[in-house]
């Protein structure tokens, strides 16, 4: 789902498969206890609430919490405009840009990124996540996004990211090296690369690791992880340009505020300094960034480990 949905108002969703491909005729079900089902195309629109707080949906076969969204209170603007959009993107995965006057209707929505069209995945009045074409190449380029006749635009940067294990043999109980390689640019980049099958291999510093790559022609940085037995594995990656104007401070206290709903007493009782730091008119999302991993690295439960995972994803720098 877009990170911000507007009360009252449609927004779209999507379903995708672990592979990112775009799942049809799947039973989705809301927080708020409605029910809907993604349509030929793998996504589905839908009403959202008019109370504000999180907005969270399921699979309908799943007791875990997929995909959460911040309500926003409703603006009247007839303006379409891109307040936020990262500066960095990875061409094979899909990034969100936030603004007003975009359609809840993801249809109603033309994207094309480098003069090629681009698929929007989900959208909202305030925010669209976006998948560039298969066929892009790394290097900048303009997004525009077209509604209702108005064009806007902003200039992104896109990097292709590759993972190299040369001739490194994967065998249980050993350590070895996997070089995160940043194609597109020669200066060196930030980025966080999240293990997606933690059963069959660790990183070395949990399985959200942030690495630096060096820069020049071989543009790129180790990681070392550890094998634990034979599988599939496959890594999420995310490009951050540590722009500080992409972090949500907001949207934060509001995952948080949700996850103490469903915490047990001693994760409530570890939460709260963590909210008592968004008391503060400007809080230190650095430090509240931190204290969030580190709590993170004590297995929440599921549903909690969502909200936190939402709350950290909305203060770290894009």
């Amino acid at each position: 789902m877009p990170s911000r949905v507007v009360a009252g108002q449609p927004a779209t969703l999507a379903v995708l498969d672990n592979t990112g491909r775009l799942v049809p005729k799947v039973s989705v079900m809301f927080s708020d206890g409605t029910p809907t089902e993604t349509d030929a195309t793998g996504r589905a629109t839908f009403k959202v609430p008019r109370a504000s707080g999180i907005f969270t949906a399921r699979l309908a076969a799943h007791n875990e919490i997929d995909a959460t969204s911040v309500i926003l209170p409703y603006l009247d603007s007839a303006q379409t405009q891109i307040q936020w959009a990262p500066a960095l993107i990875s061409i094979h995965d899909r990034f969100e840009i936030r603004g007003m006057g975009f359609r809840g209707d993801a249809a109603g929505n033309t994207v094309e990124f480098a003069q090629q069209p681009a698929l929007v995945l989900a959208a909202s009045q305030a925010a669209l996540v976006i998948l560039p074409n298969p066929s892009a190449k790394p290097g900048t380029a303009q997004l525009s996004v077209t509604v209702n006749g108005t064009v806007v635009t902003a200039t992104l940067a896109a990097l292709l990211v590759e993972f190299d294990a040369g001739k490194a043999a994967y065998i249980p109980g050993t350590r070895t090296a996997l070089t995160v390689r940043v194609r597109g640019t020669d200066r060196p980049q930030e980025v966080d690369v999240e293990n997606l099958a933690p059963a069959v291999m660790h990183f070395a510093h949990g399985d959200l690791q942030h690495v630096r790559t060096h820069g020049g022609v071989d543009n790129s940085a180790i990681v070392i992880v550890r094998v634990l037995q034979p599988g599939d594995f496959s890594f999420r990656v995310r490009l951050t340009s540590m722009d500080p104007k992409s972090t949500d401070p907001e949207a934060a206290r509001a995952y948080l505020i949700a996850a103490q709903k469903v915490a047990s007493p001693p994760w409530i009782r570890r939460l709260d300094p963590l909210l008592a730091r968004f008391e503060d008119p400007k809080p230190d999302t650095r430090k509240a960034l931190l204290d969030l991993n580190h709590m993170l690295a004590g297995a929440p439960p599921e549903n909690l480990r969502v909200l936190m995972l939402a709350a950290r994803d909305a203060l770290r720098p894009k």
